[in-house]
């Protein structure tokens, strides 16, 4: 009886995730920084040239100012390499959804950057993202 009030409860949250983005949803490419690879002689090196690798465009939910998750405030501030940035908005999309940190896209002209994704990703895909200034 639990077992199948907890499954109606998912099936609940999916139909939710899947409503919102069919409504407010927008097609969104993320671009996925390349990842260093073991070069074999002790070092990393960066393949296909360093350069970024486009995704294909899925239909999510981007919107909503969000606060940081650490201590309930907004936060604003330079990151380790002097980019200011500022959590401003969360990316949903339904699960299994490639979203992956430090994933890069643009909405509205403006470019923002996935700063975390959460790690429950049964019902949906969420992230704080960060607009980037560039």
């Amino acid at each position: 009886m639990f077992k199948q009030a907890v499954d109606r409860q998912h099936a609940a949250k999916i139909r939710t995730t899947e409503a919102l983005i069919e409504v407010e949803g927008r097609m969104i490419a993320l671009v996925r920084p390349p990842e260093a690879v073991d070069d074999g002689a002790g070092g990393r090196i960066v393949p296909h040239g360093g350069a970024p690798v486009p995704q294909v465009a899925v239909k999510r939910y981007f919107g909503g100012k969000i606060n940081n998750r650490m201590n309930n405030m907004p936060f604003e501030g330079a990151n380790s390499v002097g980019e200011y940035l500022r959590v401003k908005s969360v990316l949903i999309g339904m699960p299994g959804d490639d979203i992956q940190e430090n994933d890069v896209f643009s909405v509205g002209g403006l470019t923002y950057s996935v700063d975390f994704v959460y790690p429950d990703k049964s019902f949906e895909v969420r992230a704080d993202c960060v607009h980037v200034n560039t």
